[in-house]
């Protein structure tokens, strides 16, 4: 139950009451992987990225295949431009659970962040043939196009599209509005680029 409400407390962003419940529930039992993760998660929320790889790696020191904890460090480490050390969990990751496609898609921002978005769409690609309504892939393809250092206008269309499903799959991402927006001003759509922010500004406000 303390855990269900910390959860509620983090989509809410009231981080540090969750803080405060998850401290509470590892104090009673401090091998209960899904609380660290959880609190890995709101320290990277609040950007003490130091706090966020300690619970991160405590949990799966404790539980080794702990999946959605091994994409959480290496995405800190990602996020720190550690790249080679969030490269080495992704691939380890990988080893434990081949085809995880979560592990897949941090993967894949990880060779955006490093240039490499031709490998990043192939990830991206195979990907969706298997899980469709994956929105934060589809965000993840588009942004790989809209990316790419030789990019024309049909790289700029197939960005379009991508965010297009992200808006379907996942209506209040509000990234994928936004990414869909500019982008449309990008292939100078601005008609409809000011019709979806003015829609984002109304609904996200």
């Amino acid at each position: 139950l303390l855990l269900n409400k910390a959860n509620i407390l983090i989509k809410q962003k009231k981080i540090k009451f969750a803080i405060s419940i998850l401290n509470d529930v590892e104090k009673l039992d401090k091998e209960d992987c899904n609380c660290l993760n959880l609190l890995g998660h709101c320290y990277s929320e609040i950007g003490n990225e130091e706090k966020a790889i300690e619970f991160f790696e405590k949990a799966i020191s404790i539980n080794p295949n702990f999946i959605i904890a091994r994409d959480n460090l290496g995405s800190v480490y990602r996020a720190s431009s550690e790249y080679l050390k969030a490269d080495e969990i992704f691939n380890d990751t990988l080893k434990i659970k081949k085809g995880s496609v979560s592990t897949l898609n941090q993967k894949a921002r990880l060779l955006m962040d490093l240039e490499g978005h031709k490998e990043a769409i192939g990830i991206l690609k195979n990907i969706l043939k298997e899980n469709v309504r994956y929105s934060d892939a589809w965000n993840n393809l588009g942004m790989a196009y809209e990316h790419l250092r030789d990019k024309n206008l049909s790289d700029l269309q197939e960005a379009v599209n991508c965010f297009k499903k992200v808006t379907i799959y996942d209506p209040k991402n509000v990234f994928g509005w936004t990414n869909l927006a500019t982008t449309s001003a990008a292939l100078k759509k601005f008609d409809e680029a000011d019709r979806i922010m003015e829609k984002v500004i109304k609904e996200f406000s």
